[in-house]
């Protein structure tokens, strides 16, 4: 789940003095265990950021890797997602120009849930109804024009808000890349060059890796 609230709320340290998060070349390090805030700037824009996203990040791994049949790997897939794989939830700063189309986005894709829903119970009451029809040409032409229209057309309209839905919205755990989660530190791939411009080098007084 994703829910957002205002930057106003929370008091953020600044990039510049913001021990807890940190780059390394072109990588995001934010080490959770020193602080669950970040600087108020934009990872996806590098605008200033007046609002949050709630994320789940997760690490990736390849479903076809170890031999395995493609049915195998999916189901080893989902498997490792929900039992195994390492996951860290992070407050992301976001610019409100994003996250009017963040916001945008969900609302289509409610539509398009709704519009599913609508369908497959107007194709249910639909068969419902012409069953009731007595034996004739109407009842033929709705059994075999009728329904596939609606169908048709429904899943149709689902396509358009999800599609829309899709290409308008800040895709954030797709933006922004998981490289490796060790504990309740993230490494991120894939923030603009402002914001890394904006973040200190790594911190002097951690060990050495």
């Amino acid at each position: 789940m994703t829910e957002f609230d205002s930057l106003s709320d929370c008091s953020i340290a600044s990039a510049g003095n913001s021990a807890n998060v940190w780059r390394e070349g072109d990588l995001i390090v934010i080490d959770r265990s020193r602080g669950d805030r970040l600087p108020p700037i934009c990872p996806l824009s590098g605008e200033t950021a007046s609002r949050i996203v709630h994320c789940l990040f997760h690490k990736q791994r390849g479903l076809l890797a170890g031999g395995a049949t493609p049915v195998e790997a999916l189901l080893d897939g989902i498997r490792h997602y929900f039992q195994d794989v390492d996951k860290l939830k992070l407050a992301i700063p976001m610019a409100e120009r994003l996250h009017r189309r963040w916001w945008l986005g969900w609302c289509l894709a409610g539509v398009a849930g709704v519009a599913a829903v609508a369908t497959i119970l107007g194709l249910w009451y639909g068969q419902v109804w012409i069953n009731q029809l007595p034996a004739g040409p109407d009842k033929q032409f709705w059994r075999d024009l009728g329904i596939p229209l609606v169908a048709l057309g429904g899943f149709a309209l689902i396509a358009v808000f999800a599609l829309i839905s899709y290409r308008i919205m800040p895709m954030v755990t797709q933006r922004l890349q998981v490289v490796d989660i060790v504990e309740e530190t993230i490494w991120l791939r894939g923030a603009c060059s402002e914001y890394l411009a904006a973040l200190p080098e790594r911190p002097s007084t951690l060990p050495d890796e």
